[in-house]
């Protein structure tokens, strides 16, 4: 999630109607908690196809409401699941008991007598061009499950920085490998809370 479009004009032709508008880039103000819109040089055109020859208002309506939220959808549900949570309005890293594995089984924080992960394939994300040139800078951070497997499951975002740099470090850390956490010498799912830094210099 990292943008929005203004739109500025709308077009209707025959069975056809075009929308141009900006491409609006989202950056995350912590302490406001709330994004911040950064107006970009990019330009956006849509056309949608009505598919009539007699186009009226309410068909122009219900084609545009299948392209952009309207003021009654809830973001959270048009999004994937690990902005869902923070889209909902929680502000704070989950405890270890509101996080679940995919087996169903208990999660464990990393303590004594639970082994330490260790991470044996852990590249960092790509800082997006449009992040650099913006100068956004800061911490992302996630939480999830390294299942057994010593693999990555039910990734949450607890606070972004938007411009595309939430999503890239999700989809980074998805491919993260671990050697498992172990709890008498059996692998366990493991909480783990994760920052990624992005800085420009």
């Amino acid at each position: 999630m990292n943008g929005k479009v203004e739109v500025t004009a709308n077009r209707l032709r025959r069975d056809t109607l075009e929308i141009r508008g900006n491409r609006l880039h989202l950056a995350y103000d912590a302490e406001k908690e709330q994004f911040r819109h950064l107006r970009s040089r990019k330009k956006v055109r849509i056309e949608l196809e009505l598919g009539q020859d007699q186009v009226s208002a309410v068909t122009a309506i219900q084609a545009v409401a299948k392209v952009f939220l309207s003021g009654d959808d809830k973001l959270s549900d048009h999004v994937p699941a690990y902005w869902k949570r923070f889209l909902s309005g929680a502000r704070t890293m989950p405890s270890v008991q509101e996080m679940e594995a995919e087996d169903g089984e208990k999660v464990y924080r990393i303590k004594e007598p639970v082994s330490p992960l260790r991470c044996f394939s852990c590249p960092d994300p790509a800082y997006l061009k449009v992040a650099r040139l913006a100068e956004v800078e800061g911490l992302v951070v996630l939480v999830g499950v390294i299942n057994k497997k010593g693999r990555m499951e039910n990734l949450q975002i607890v606070e972004p920085l938007g411009l595309g740099l939430d999503d890239s470090a999700v989809e980074t850390v998805r491919k993260w490998e671990f050697e498992p956490a172990r709890l008498n010498g059996e692998a366990v799912n493991a909480f783990l809370p994760i920052e990624i830094k992005f800085h420009l210099h």
